[in-house]
């Protein structure tokens, strides 16, 4: 770990110079003792005790038996970005608290395996190796605490007078292990002013850095007039903006990360408003995987919150429609363009849902695939697709085709026997011979179901009621995750290894989730079961750092 990376880590929450003692972007830790207590917490959820030795090996490994000595680890952590026009006159702040200044100086070497040097002809400032060689890191002591400035032009943030005190910055009440805030009305005139430049400047630079090149390409040029809409409207809105705060912390009893930022509006401001008036978000189809057998599953509400947004979406997907009418097979035209032109209706509406789950085994060991996709007046989109089957599938595919051969009050339910996946026979998880697709077209979305009993389930299916549902969550069941890869490959050595990862407790509980809530304040939280994902994700690295501590 090399101490310049704490400055710029600083960057990110925010972007040269105002010197006052009120800076508007701001942000502190708990005591690091207290942040290294959880983040070894969480290191054990992931990769259990043996996780914890390992994270304490590479530790002594990066910083020499002395550790942290140096650093005050019973103390806080604080920062601070001051602002200025121009981009490159931004400068971060962090505070690290001290035990001594020769000792911190040692960890500093220790760290990043150079003797930090005097800057220049100053006494009391030393350099830091910065991670980019267009900025500088420089460090000053003060109170006890090590001050290192991260820009372009770090000098003048470090001048005696410039530097700002704990007390200035440091929440102590704030429940966040690392939490960071902007405070608006703090941000000085001539950023605000230059707002519009720098904005024009990121749009530049992320469209050079799209893979198909610049403003010209025509998709680009379809939907960033409303997206340069949405920008100026958000801009203005801004100006009722009061404080916003981002904030990480770890619920060791639920094992779950959680990532929360919240936005709060001046009491009258139209921005109040749209906070105060935001409903709870839904999910028309989020009871296809509530149900006691489900396995795991995924369900989610498009971001189309706004007009713009909506109005961005549609014309992406007309130039799709276009494009793919003009390119594609004259004999797809007519349900290529109903499904864009459907696609575009439910874009409008704002409530654009997927949901998809697994559930099983049942009583003969088989499993059933459901899924639902949000789609405004499927009547048209039906009559095609039986339209295309009829004339253009082979005469073998047609007959595994059955038409309205069940119905669920006025929705007729159709199916096709398939059974192959590419190289993945379906059968063997889904059903044997009884294995098949069915198919309805509801008057708000498209529903499949695939299994043993698909007309069946189907029915229940269709019956589902809208509910109050996360922007997005991930569900699962370990212990039926780990029979499911069972019954698909009998005989893979690996599925050892995937109850090992996952577990074996039978419940179906949230992996991962966001949610969106309005009232008195805007609140988007993200929450991840760090014995699930992030397990997932880092095992290999587990399994080699286990054979490390084993030699």
């Amino acid at each position: 770990m090399r101490i310049e990376v704490l400055a710029l880590a600083t960057l990110l929450l925010g972007g040269g110079i105002t010197m006052a003692a009120d800076p508007p972007i701001v942000f502190q830790s708990h005591p690091f003792g207290q942040v290294l207590d959880h983040v070894r917490a969480s290191v054990e959820l992931v990769a259990g005790e043996k996780g914890v030795k390992a994270f304490n090996k590479n530790i002594q490994e990066k910083l020499g038996e002395k550790g942290f000595e140096g650093f005050d680890i019973g103390r806080p952590i604080f920062g601070y970005v001051l602002l200025a026009p121009k981009p490159e006159e931004i400068t971060a702040v962090v505070a690290l608290p001290i035990s001594g200044e020769k000792e911190f100086l040692d960890l500093c070497e220790r760290a990043n395996h150079q003797k930090p040097k005097l800057a220049g002809k100053e006494k009391d400032v030393y350099e830091l190796p910065p991670l980019d060689p267009r900025y500088k890191a420089l460090l000053r002591f003060s109170n006890q605490y090590a001050y290192i400035a991260y820009g372009a032009k770090p000098a003048p943030a470090l001048e005696p007078k410039s530097l700002i005190p704990m007390q200035n910055i440091y929440i102590p009440t704030e429940r966040g292990l690392i939490a960071g805030r902007i405070y608006f009305d703090r941000i000085p005139l001539p950023v605000k002013l230059a707002l519009p430049a720098l904005l024009e400047e990121v749009k530049k630079t992320i469209l050079a850095g799209l893979p198909f090149g610049g403003g010209d390409e025509p998709l680009l040029k379809a939907i960033m007039p409303e997206v340069e809409k949405l920008v100026a409207r958000y801009v203005k809105l801004a100006g009722g903006a009061d404080e916003m705060a981002a904030r990480i912390s770890v619920d060791i009893p639920t094992a779950n990360l959680v990532v929360e930022a919240t936005l709060n509006g001046k009491p009258g401001s139209e921005l109040s408003k749209i906070i105060a008036d935001r409903k709870p978000t839904g999910n028309k189809f989020g009871g296809l995987i509530a149900t006691p057998d489900t396995i795991a599953g995924f369900k989610c509400r498009l971001p189309l919150f706004e007009e713009e947004i909506r109005a961005a979406t549609a014309a992406g997907l007309d130039f799709g429609q276009k494009e793919m009418t003009r390119n594609g097979p004259p004999d797809g035209k007519p349900i290529i363009e109903e499904i864009f032109k459907g696609l575009i209706r439910t874009v409008k509406t704002g409530q654009f849902d997927i949901v998809g789950g697994l559930r099983g085994p049942d009583k003969n060991g088989w499993y059933t695939a459901v899924g639902a996709l949000a789609f405004e007046d499927t009547a048209a989109l039906e009559k095609e697709l039986k339209t295309f089957v009829e004339k253009n599938a082979p005469a073998n595919e047609q007959e595994k085709f059955k038409w309205d051969v069940a119905k669920a009050g006025k929705v007729s339910i159709h199916t096709w026997k398939m059974k192959q996946l590419i190289f993945w026979d379906l059968s063997t998880v889904f059903g044997g011979d009884d294995c098949q697709l069915a198919f309805a077209f509801a008057p708000g979305g498209v529903f499949l179901v695939f299994g043993p009993d698909s007309v069946g389930v189907m029915k229940d299916a269709l019956a589902v009621k809208a509910a109050e549902s996360p922007v997005l969550e991930l569900v699962a069941n370990p212990a039926r995750v780990s029979k499911l890869f069972r019954k698909a490959n009998p005989n893979d050595p690996s599925n050892n290894w995937i109850e090992t990862v996952l577990g074996k407790e039978d419940k179906l509980s949230s992996a991962m989730s966001i949610t969106v809530e309005g009232g008195k304040e805007l609140k988007v939280t993200y929450r991840t079961d760090l014995r699930f994902f992030p397990r997932l994700m880092f095992m290999r690295d587990i399994e080699r750092a286990n054979r490390d501590l084993e030699k």
